[in-house]
């Protein structure tokens, strides 16, 4: 009896041991304070539903990535009611989308993917939830010149020896060019259906009077060029870069999701 006892006392040991090594490093994935969800490119169509609600074919053409309904009637309800997704993380449902790019030629580009970051940095500080139902612009499709790099940011994808840059990037031997665009991270908790309720902070997490932080939410948008200089968007120079989001997630989907993550508490 000892023996036996001898022999499964290290065992038992090693495997706690083992379990807690598991454990702490699932933890540290789970919590790395971001959560990242990756969507294929799904349609494109001269729509969107947060600046021409209702009226299809008013827009210039965008690429949708995400919910595969999306369209000009599009509401976070609808979104919500219809599950079918090409993101990887089949809870999200939301409407992602970006103006189409064009080549030098004139032909049509369809951006490769999507990838969409939830987080609570850069900044300190408790950060509240998305809120149900918001629809955001991040960027401007009407800017007069280049944009800031805390709004549009082209750098190369898995390629950080690159600077990012607030203007398009060459990534000849350094992999595909990607343009990150930032969205508003301050709401002033009234409609969130109403993009003008959100703001970007100041700094970091710091909003102005009356408002709340949200996640900052970045959308990295992949071009399957290595160049994409010379090339134009919908909306007209590359300049002109911006994007929308359309809050399609079940609250509670969400929620659990951002909390395992870290990026709530």
């Amino acid at each position: 009896m000892p023996r036996y006892r001898s022999t499964l006392l290290p065992l038992f040991a090693a495997i706690v041991l083992g379990s807690a090594v598991l454990a702490v490093s699932a933890t540290s994935n789970a919590a790395s304070g971001v959560l990242r969800v990756a969507c294929d490119f799904d349609h494109r169509a001269p729509n969107d539903p947060i600046v021409f609600p209702r009226q299809p074919g008013v827009s210039h053409i965008h690429n949708f990535f995400g919910n595969t309904s999306t369209d000009a009637d599009s509401t976070p309800a609808t979104l919500q009611a219809n599950r079918s997704t090409n993101c990887k993380l089949a809870e999200d449902t939301s409407g992602y989308w970006f103006p189409e790019m064009i080549s030098p030629s004139g032909q049509p580009h369809p951006l490769r993917q999507a990838v969409a970051y939830y987080s609570a940095k850069p900044g300190s500080g408790y950060v509240h939830t998305m809120p149900a139902g918001a629809e955001l612009i991040g960027g401007d499709a009407h800017a007069a010149g280049t944009q800031g790099l805390d709004a549009v940011k082209w750098d190369c994808l898995a390629h950080p020896e690159v600077a990012p840059s607030a203007t398009p990037v060459d990534c000849t031997g350094h992999g595909e060019a990607q343009v990150t665009i930032r969205f508003p991270n301050c709401w002033n908790q009234q409609d969130p259906g109403d993009r003008l309720n959100f703001v970007y902070g100041f700094k970091g997490n710091i909003c102005p009077q009356g408002y709340v932080a949200i996640p900052h939410l970045r959308v990295s948008f992949e071009t399957g060029l290595a160049d994409p200089r010379g090339y134009t968007l919908r909306s007209g120079p590359l300049y002109t870069a911006h994007a929308d989001f359309m809050n399609g997630w079940r609250q509670a989907d969400l929620d659990a999701q951002l909390r395992n993550a870290g990026v709530i508490q």
